[in-house]
């Protein structure tokens, strides 16, 4: 979406009626003009990344090392990561939070003003260890010998 979006963000609370319009066919005709980059076309071509490793929600120092010898030891077919302490919690309630038009008042309002669940999501420390589809079984053996030690 970075690749799509006018200025490559979402919509501010006062840009958010000028958004209203994508909805899925729009975005998908764009990936399919093959605007979107490397992952616009992964994603219309379905050879996004696969997940290789997923770490626990709460890293100890167990878990820490594990992470890191399995990190280590997939090298080269690590095509992306999602990396530990990124946020407080998988969702963000900075600028990046979603914009809900509040229809008492007519305004924009972020989501987590209407959601008490989302409000107060906890840290999550998990780290995702992504490759291309490509490499997917060679990752997995990969992963899988490590967790057997």
């Amino acid at each position: 979406m970075k690749e799509l979006l006018p200025g490559g963000h979402f919509p501010t609370p006062d840009e958010l009626s000028s958004y209203l319009g994508w909805d899925d066919w729009r975005v998908l005709g764009l990936l399919a003009e093959g605007k979107g980059g490397e992952h616009g076309e992964r994603l219309s071509g379905r050879k996004h990344y696969r997940l290789a490793y997923r770490s626990p929600e709460a890293l100890g120092p167990e878990e820490k090392r594990l992470l890191g010898e399995i990190e280590e030891r997939l090298g080269d077919l690590v095509a992306g990561r999602v990396p530990a302490g990124r946020s407080k919690s998988w969702y963000k309630t900075d600028g990046a939070d979603i914009s809900v038009l509040d229809e008492q008042s007519g305004t924009a309002k972020p989501l987590s003003h209407f959601s008490n669940v989302v409000r107060n999501l906890g840290k999550n420390d998990q780290v995702l260890l992504y490759c291309r589809p490509e490499d997917r079984d060679e990752a997995a053996r990969r992963v899988e010998e490590m967790l057997k030690k």
